[in-house]
């Protein structure tokens, strides 16, 4: 919480993204170590921060001597060891063989999908010639039994991760069949956890007002992430991206976008602008309806059927008050059933980009957490 100095900035210039991001998870992680720990232990702070236990100590004193760039460790200011160098057509077939043995493992040990991964790699390989790389040749060899447990396990982790709240974040806006009293279609905002199909925030308004729609989803989403408010984790230990279907007011998206890319330690946030967006990501996740809200995405791109007589309508707040009901109702469907290892509260990233989207649409958010 200060303004860098000149060693800071000349290191920060020269590191790589891989490396900055590294640098900012280990800031985050001992920023939460002096400060509310909520019960995370020196041995799992360890293993968020890639280290053994006794190095992880060696960071916080650090820290607690002179917070800064230089006590998360010597790997800011120099280049990380690298790896072995894996030829690129092994580490294709290493790539798209983790997927299927971690997806068929079931049960089995890291050991067991180790030897897998290893028969299929091999059988990829067995007829292939060598192949010339920088202008020498190479065998196309099998990489070594501690690559491929690596390999499996960072997939492991891939899924597990995935499969927490706030990984990954789809926002989306379709028109649905509440109508207001002029017979205009209401379109329903939502935020949505792509791992536990979960839904963080509704609200409802124009297509045309897409920004101001998401900014009163965000503020929804907030009242459910505020402490003391019922725990829909495990959470995820940071969101990985955010993808937002672009309403008719594209330049106000763009400008929100673009203020958000100034922020610090941004997480990628991606528009969806193709012409057929409109409750793309909802039908994906929801499917045509969230209980009693119907969807209704031809109508973005072509006037509704008129209204018959008799036809229900609501009012903003009404419209609003059924679709924040049927979000908790589908909400309750969505248990996590397995065991999961995850975090107690929501990324402070994904947070970070909620309190954005209120503030950006203008709403005061005072008390809201």
């Amino acid at each position: 919480m200060r303004p860098p100095s000149e060693e800071e900035t000349r290191s920060w210039a020269v590191l790589s993204p891989v490396l900055r991001r590294r640098a900012v998870d280990r800031v985050v992680l001992l920023r939460r170590w002096w400060g509310e720990r909520d019960g995370l232990t020196a041995k799992e702070a360890a293993a968020i921060a890639g280290v053994i236990p006794n190095r992880f100590y060696q960071m916080a004193s650090a820290w607690k001597r002179a917070p800064g760039l230089a006590a998360v460790g010597a790997f800011a200011g120099t280049p990380a060891p690298r790896p072995p160098r894996i030829h690129p057509i092994v580490n294709a077939s290493l790539q798209a063989n983790v997927v299927r043995v971690v997806a068929e493992g079931g049960g089995k040990s890291v050991e067991a999908m180790r030897r897998r991964l290893e028969e299929l790699v091999a059988a990829d390989l067995r007829d292939r010639p060598s192949t010339a790389v920088d202008g020498s040749v190479a065998e196309l060899a099998v990489p070594s039994p501690t690559i491929l447990r690596a390999v499996v396990t960072r997939e492991l982790n891939r899924v597990g991760e995935a499969q927490l709240l706030g990984e990954s974040i789809a926002m989306d806006c379709c028109p649905t069949t509440m109508r207001s009293p002029e017979g205009i279609p209401w379109a329903l905002f939502a935020i949505i956890d792509r791992g536990t199909l979960r839904i963080l925030g509704t609200s409802v308004g124009s297509l045309d007002e897409s920004v101001e729609g998401y900014s009163l989803a965000a503020r929804r989403a907030l009242v459910l992430l505020a402490p003391g408010a019922p725990v829909m984790g495990p959470w995820a230990r940071r969101t990985r991206r955010v993808d937002m279907v672009v309403g008719e007011d594209g330049p106000a998206c763009e400008a929100l976008i673009t203020r958000y890319a100034q922020v610090g330690g941004a997480i990628e946030f991606k528009p969806v602008t193709r012409p057929r967006r409109f409750g793309s990501l909802l039908r994906r996740y929801l499917g045509d309806r969230m209980g009693r809200v119907d969807l209704r995405p031809g109508w973005a791109a072509s006037p509704p059927p008129p209204m018959s007589d008799g036809d229900e309508t609501f009012a903003r707040w009404d419209a609003l008050a059924r679709a924040d009901f049927e979000m908790l109702e589908w909400n309750r469907t969505k248990v996590i059933e397995r065991a999961a290892a995850g975090e107690v509260r929501p990324p402070d990233d994904l947070v970070a980009l909620i309190r954005l989207l209120v503030g950006f649409g203008g709403i005061d958010t005072r008390g809201s957490r």
